[in-house]
């Protein structure tokens, strides 16, 4: 399966008054750049991180080879009006780039969810490959589905159309579509948009040995 990945840094930036992007799980260590490296290290199709025209972009990482070319930044002027049009821009980048007709799917990930596992994608992508009748696979914890979400390309013309604070969710939940759920892992479906949060992800992270 061709799939794209859409990685969603713009709508991320300042929630707690700081670019939590940039904040550290450990000295040296930016949240924003954990999911990055696991979509990478996963994904074999093309990827686009979506960001403020304003972001430093001091929070990604070397090793995730921007100079190799895994990546692509796509600047979104509206990412203030809402993560539709993060959305909207990350997939005219990725269906308007030579080939991007041949997607089969794209996966959409948040920045600010940063403990998503490689095996987690890999269960996406098996699931929607080997159900032709799948439109999407989203994420799920404790019954309320969640990104990241893996969208077959039935669903790419309606997220085209996302504009302002509507993201994907009406999409989800409309009954139009057919869809699979992955139970996420509770460190997975953390989505840090709170300072306690950002404390919950730096303990959880130093309980496993990790930093």
């Amino acid at each position: 399966m061709k799939a794209g990945g859409l990685y969603l840094a713009a709508g991320s930036a300042r929630r707690m008054g700081v670019s939590k992007l940039h904040a550290d799980l450990v000295e040296g260590l930016p949240l924003g750049s954990l999911a990055l490296k696991t979509l990478l290290e996963k994904w074999q199709g093309p990827a686009a991180v979506v960001v403020k025209p304003e972001d430093d972009r001091g929070w990604v990482p070397r090793e995730c080879g921007l100079e190799s070319g895994a990546f692509t930044f796509v600047e979104c002027k509206d990412a203030s009006s809402g993560i539709g049009h993060s959305i909207r821009a990350g997939m005219e980048w990725l269906l308007g780039r030579q080939g991007g007709h041949e997607l089969e799917a794209v996966l959409v990930m948040l920045a600010d969810q940063p403990f998503i596992r490689r095996d987690t994608l890999q269960n996406y992508l098996d699931r929607l490959d080997s159900d032709p009748a799948l439109d999407y696979v989203a994420g799920c914890y404790q019954g309320q589905m969640m990104p990241p979400v893996l969208w077959g390309g039935r669903c790419f013309p309606e997220l085209m159309k996302l504009h302002g604070d509507e993201g994907a969710r009406r999409l989800l939940t409309s009954g139009r579509w057919n869809g699979s759920r992955v139970e996420l892992e509770s460190h997975e479906a953390l989505d840090v948009d709170t300072p306690e949060q950002l404390d919950a992800a730096r303990v959880w992270w130093a309980q496993r040995g990790m930093g």
